[in-house]
């Protein structure tokens, strides 16, 4: 899949460009560069998967769209200070998921609506440190969100969702079964 190939290149690209600067702000180079070159690569990856993405333009987030699902990109580290909700972009994109959420959390009063559209982000979780693997995400999760943000309907690594959508292995069945020719001899006690 192009998508999470796209989002370790954009990590690798921003970690070559900002492992040299100085330790004082280097973690913020970092954060600003993995927005971009993520933004740059997941924008290359949409357009050649026909997901029609928005257009590059400074901090916004590149997001784009595939039959009812919004997609969209969200970069986590490790530390208690991030705040995946803050995102005016990903709010909005994820108040599209209020029908999905009324039938993995139902509401006892309320009527689900139309199911009009559906936003899907690709989570790349970071380790949060340059000591740990800085240079590319920890995993990459496929995620949907509530329509709040505050919590996940689906959540899962992206390997393991592609797996179910590989091609089974084909088995030939050599099994050749046999029905036994001899009659069973009768000793007159049943009928």
């Amino acid at each position: 899949m192009g998508i999470n190939e796209s989002l370790y290149a954009g990590a690798e690209r921003a970690f070559i460009r900002a492992k040299h600067d100085a330790t004082g702000h280097r973690a913020s180079i970092l954060g600003n560069m993995r927005h971009w070159c993520m933004n740059e690569e997941f924008y290359k990856s949409l357009l050649a998967n026909g997901c029609t993405p928005s257009p590059l333009k400074g901090n916004n987030l590149v997001t784009g769209k595939s039959g009812i699902f919004n997609i969209g990109r969200i970069n986590d580290n490790n530390v208690s200070w991030n705040n995946l909700t803050r995102a005016k972009t990903r709010q909005r994109l994820a108040e599209h998921n209020r029908f999905i959420e009324s039938l993995v959390q139902p509401s006892l009063f309320g009527d689900p609506d139309d199911i009009p559209t559906a936003t899907v982000f690709f989570l790349a979780r970071f380790s949060g440190s340059f000591s740990e693997q800085p240079e590319t995400p920890l995993s990459v999760e496929l995620v949907v969100p509530s329509h709040d943000m505050r919590s996940w309907l689906f959540r899962e690594d992206i390997a393991l969702f592609l797996t179910r959508y590989e091609q089974a292995i084909s088995q030939s069945d050599k099994a050749l079964p046999k029905l036994k020719n001899h009659k069973i001899k009768k000793d007159g006690t049943e009928e």
